[in-house]
């Protein structure tokens, strides 16, 4: 009867094989587009102290109103998550703008770093937390025509979340101009309660999971088959 065995080199390409090597997967998030886990919350958290979630677009304006987008069920060990503890390759938000803005240019992508409920919070209420509120900068979404598209980075914040840090989802920040003589711009997005679901907040992630372990035994049991 012939025999076959496995030399060292093979059973630790095997090993490193088995515990190391994944494909990156594509999992997206938007509301309504029939994903288990697509729900999505957004509203604008201004100054004026009104709630604002039930409100088909979020506003973005100088000095005095953010937007708050999260899709709260995007982390996950089911299929259609994204599982604790995976590499985010790279994770893009993409808005929609609802009408022309008054000044091309750009609003940052912050992490909030309080949770907050769409029904109930207001600008006052969220600023109310001890400082800090959000994040550094993790990318930025640039302003163009209305009906638009556009997307920013988000990888940062998404593995932050992998990582198992609390998901409080993104704010869209307008980075003060140098003086209020300057003016006050408007940036609006179509909102999770938009008509049309193609326009609202998207998220796309890419990931890898995490290396699994391999039992000890399964080596012998491989070698096992080549005597």
């Amino acid at each position: 009867m012939r025999t076959h065995r496995l030399s060292p080199l093979v059973l630790v390409a095997l090993f490193f094989v088995a515990s190391s090597s994944r494909a990156a997967e594509t999992v997206s998030f938007q509301e309504g587009d029939g994903g288990a886990y697509s729900s999505t919350h957004a509203t604008t958290i201004a100054d004026n102290g009104i709630n604002l979630g039930t409100g088909t677009v979020v506003s973005v304006v100088t000095f005095s109103s953010q937007a708050l987008i999260r899709f709260p069920d995007m982390v996950g060990t089911n299929p259609g998550q994204v599982p604790p503890g995976a590499t985010i390759v790279s994770a893009t938000l993409t808005m929609t703008l609802s009408q022309a803005p008054n000044e091309f240019a750009s609003n940052d992508i912050r992490e909030a770093y309080y949770l907050w409920n769409e029904y109930t919070v207001t600008g006052a209420s969220y600023y109310a937390n001890a400082a800090p509120q959000y994040g550094p900068i993790a990318g930025t979404l640039p302003v163009n025509g209305p009906g638009l598209p556009t997307s920013g980075d988000a990888t940062s914040i998404v593995q932050h979340w992998a990582d198992g840090q609390a998901n409080n989802g993104i704010l869209l920040h307008r980075r003060d101009p140098l003086s209020i003589e300057e003016g006050t711009y408007i940036t609006q997005y179509y909102s999770d309660d938009a008509a049309t679901v193609s326009v609202r907040p998207m998220l796309t992630v890419v990931f890898t999971r995490a290396p699994v372990a391999v039992e000890p035994g399964t080596w012998g049991k491989v070698k096992a088959l080549y005597r």
